[in-house]
């Protein structure tokens, strides 16, 4: 997950900076990171089909990313990180609450303002 980050915010400077290349650099890493990932293993088949789909997910999107870069479209580029920072946020609250569930254990209650 750390290079995913690290990925993650060279887009992000590559998006804010207008530098096509290092989105393009780090959409590669992060497409190639999640293909490196390891298989996720599962008792339940549901549950092995869902975090599947996020996987596959993340790869298309990341995918899409680098397209966008190498077509220097940063309004493309932009949306497309949206949906994979979305797709993230998702996949891990899922597997959050799958641990939650197996140990009976809640995730810490979350700080409200």
């Amino acid at each position: 997950m750390h290079a995913k980050l690290v990925h993650s915010q060279g887009v992000l400077h590559g998006l804010v900076l207008r530098d096509f290349e290092q989105m393009r650099q780090a959409a590669d890493g992060l497409r190639v990171t999640s293909q490196l990932s390891p298989e996720f293993v599962s008792d339940d088949v549901l549950d092995d089909e869902v975090y599947k789909h996020f996987q596959l997910e993340f790869l298309r999107l990341s995918t899409k990313l680098g397209e966008m870069a190498r077509s220097e479209n940063l309004e493309g580029a932009a949306f497309t990180y949206n949906n994979l920072t979305a797709n993230c946020m998702a996949c891990h609250q899922y597997l959050r609450e799958k641990d939650a569930l197996q140990t009976g254990v809640l995730p810490e209650a979350e700080e409200t303002k």
